[in-house]
């Protein structure tokens, strides 16, 4: 997780956290629906055409966007869970190291 953060300049915190810059949020609506909120921090009134998502998997390209914008992200521990934060986080590492291997092979062959 430490390397995908320091190459990409990314914080990520389940807790809140005043220097997190992008945050995804669990809401509930007035008929007790879940939906997720992610939003950058300065923006605080929910653009329901652009910010909200009903299904937490569309949340997903949003978190890996955010992340590789070296942005401070607070996630909140259910959408964390949802979109398996863990896992997007391997998957990244895993193709950077592809990606390091293959530029070490066209070095070699140059």
């Amino acid at each position: 997780m430490n390397k995908v953060l320091g190459y990409y300049g990314a914080e990520l915190f389940t807790e809140w956290n005043n220097n997190a810059t992008f945050i995804m949020e669990s809401c509930y609506t007035a008929d007790d629906y879940d939906v997720f909120w992610c939003h950058p921090a300065e923006e605080m009134i929910p653009r329901l055409d652009y910010d909200v998502y009903y299904h937490a998997e569309n949340c997903v390209d949003v978190f890996v966007d955010a992340l590789k914008a070296g942005e401070s992200i607070y996630i909140d521990g259910t959408l964390y869970d949802e979109i398996h934060v863990d896992d997007l986080i391997n998957e990244m590492a895993e193709d950077m190291e592809l990606e390091e291997v293959e530029g070490e092979i066209l070095n070699i062959t140059d």
